[in-house]
C-alpha cells in the first residue's frame, strides 16, 4: 500500500512539474535520486515521509493553475498525453473510470487543424490566433471517433450538435455557443481548476 502511494506521489509531481510545468528536469532528477538512496538506507519508510523529502518540486496549487491554463500541447508528438489529461478531467466530471488502454476517445480539435478556407472559422480566428492556440488544452474535447469522424473540419454550428450526442461529459455539457480566442482560453481555465484538484497530494 505504501508503495502504491509512493508511486502516486510520483505520478503526480513529475506531471506537475514536467508534463504541464515544463522545468528543468536536472533538479528534480536530483531531488527523487536523493529521496530514493534515503528508501534504499531505510531511512524513511513511508510514503508521507517520502512526500516530505520531494516537497521542493511538487509545484504549488496557484503556479501549477496558471500553467494548465496557458500550455499547449501537439497532438501529433504527444497525443497519449493528450488523452490521459482529458481522460482524467472526464473521469471526474462524470464519476467514471474509464480505462485509458481500452477506451475508444479520441481527440476533438474544436478549431479545425486546417479549417475550411471558405469558413467561417476566419470570422472568429485570424490565421495567427488559429496557428497560437490550435493546440491548447482548452481547445480538445474527447469524442467516439465516429462523431469525430463525421464531424471532420466542419464550422461551429455544425459541431456543437454533435457534441450533445456524446457519451463523454466533458462533450456533452460544453457549454460556450460560439467559439473564439475568448471562449477557448476561458474553456482551459475551467480545465485548469479542475486539473489541480485530480492531480494533487493530499499531505
Amino acid at each position: 500500500n505504501e508503495f502504491i502511494k509512493v508511486l502516486k506521489i510520483c505520478s503526480v509531481i513529475s506531471f506537475r512539474y514536467s508534463a504541464i510545468g515544463k522545468l528543468n528536469p536536472n533538479e528534480m532528477e536530483r531531488v527523487y535520486n536523493k529521496s530514493a538512496i534515503r528508501v534504499s538506507n531505510g531511512e524513511i519508510k513511508t510514503a508521507r515521509e517520502v512526500f516530505e523529502t520531494l516537497k521542493s518540486i511538487y509545484i504549488d496549487d496557484e503556479t501549477f493553475e496558471h500553467s494548465f491554463s496557458s500550455v499547449s500541447i501537439d497532438t501529433g508528438r504527444n497525443r497519449k498525453l493528450v488523452k490521459y489529461i482529458l481522460l482524467s478531467i472526464e473521469n471526474q466530471m462524470a464519476n467514471k473510470d474509464y480505462d485509458f488502454d481500452e477506451s475508444g476517445a479520441t481527440i476533438e480539435h474544436i478549431l479545425p487543424i486546417n479549417p475550411k478556407e471558405d469558413s467561417n472559422w476566419y470570422d472568429s480566428f485570424s490565421i495567427e490566433e488559429m496557428e497560437k492556440l490550435n493546440l491548447r488544452l482548452g481547445n480538445y474535447l474527447l469524442l467516439e471517433s465516429e462523431i469525430n469522424k463525421e464531424i471532420g473540419n466542419e464550422v461551429f454550428d455544425v459541431k456543437i450538435i454533435e457534441y450533445k450526442k456524446s457519451s463523454y461529459k466533458i462533450a456533452s455539457t460544453f457549454k460556450y455557443e460560439n467559439w473564439n480566442p475568448d471562449k477557448l482560453k476561458q474553456h482551459q481555465k475551467d480545465f485548469a481548476k479542475q486539473a489541480k484538484t485530480i492531480w494533487k497530494i493530499s499531505y
